[in-house]
């Protein structure tokens, strides 16, 4: 039976006394990096060797779990997949289904990982964890036909990343946050300045984000092309569009947890 839940096994010596002081920098191998994008490829060729698999492994290879069966298991009895399935049964798609599930299998086993540790705060703050939340409400959405709130949720998912690392990075937690008499969460702009102040944020990586937040800040605001007015997520160029969507914000979640861990949290 697949197994999510999250629980904190080593609690780091840095994070018991306020000021906390912020973890070490560790290097994250180039070829767990190399991983990404992964491939699309059919669940019976996933296996100890496959990319999603080697990337999953690095971040919880202690946990004991079993994640290429658990993967498949996760794929065969997902109810987006089993629509969208029978829905087109096309090859092509199907694999770009199973790749769409592959990432949000991968950010449920990461965090995880991440949290066993209190790896980058993510015990201490919940934003990761939404961001899982929201990449798995937009495969829902995308699968009962609401294209535009797919896109929005998906726009979610970059924002919490982004917030996770501004309030770590201020030694901010849960408990802070809910006290303070101001709960709005800063503008984009101001975030990622101070981020590029931190040196998280690569030229490359911040060049993406601002324009995957312009594409789908287009659904957030109605745009005409975004709508669900004449669109249905079973026509097969809407369901493009939402996946490669999908993909671009789950690889920029990874790519800033990434970040995060190599700068130290």
């Amino acid at each position: 039976m697949l197994n999510f839940k999250l629980a904190l096994f080593n609690f780091p010596a840095e994070r018991l006394i306020k000021p906390r002081s912020r973890l070490k920098p560790v290097s994250v191998p180039k070829i767990i990096k190399k991983q990404l994008p992964f491939s699309e490829t059919s669940l019976e060729n996933i296996n100890e060797d496959s990319d999603v698999i080697q990337f999953i492994e690095w971040f919880s290879f202690d946990l004991g779990f079993n994640n290429v069966e658990d993967l498949r298991e996760y794929v065969n009895t997902n109810s987006c997949y089993l629509f969208f399935k029978e829905m087109f049964n096309i090859d092509v798609l199907e694999l770009k289904l199973i790749t769409a599930l592959k990432y949000l299998f991968a950010s449920k086993r990461i965090l995880q990982g991440l949290v066993a540790d209190d790896t980058i705060f993510s015990f201490h703050l919940p934003y990761l964890a939404e961001t899982v939340f929201d990449l798995e409400c937009s495969t829902t959405l995308i699968e009962t036909g609401y294209f535009k709130q797919s896109l929005q949720s998906l726009r979610n998912v970059i924002e919490e990343t982004l917030t996770h690392a501004y309030f770590a990075l201020k030694d901010q937690d849960y408990y802070d946050l809910l006290e303070s008499q101001d709960h709005r969460i800063p503008a984009l702009k101001q975030m990622i300045i101070s981020l590029r102040t931190e040196k998280l944020l690569t030229d490359q990586l911040e060049e993406q984000i601002f324009k995957l937040y312009k594409f789908l800040s287009k659904a957030v605001h109605s745009e005409i092309t975004k709508l669900n007015t004449g669109r249905t997520t079973t026509d097969k160029e809407t369901f493009i569009e939402w996946y490669e969507a999908f993909i671009k914000v789950a690889i920029i979640n990874f790519e800033v947890i990434i970040r995060m861990i190599e700068i130290g949290i």
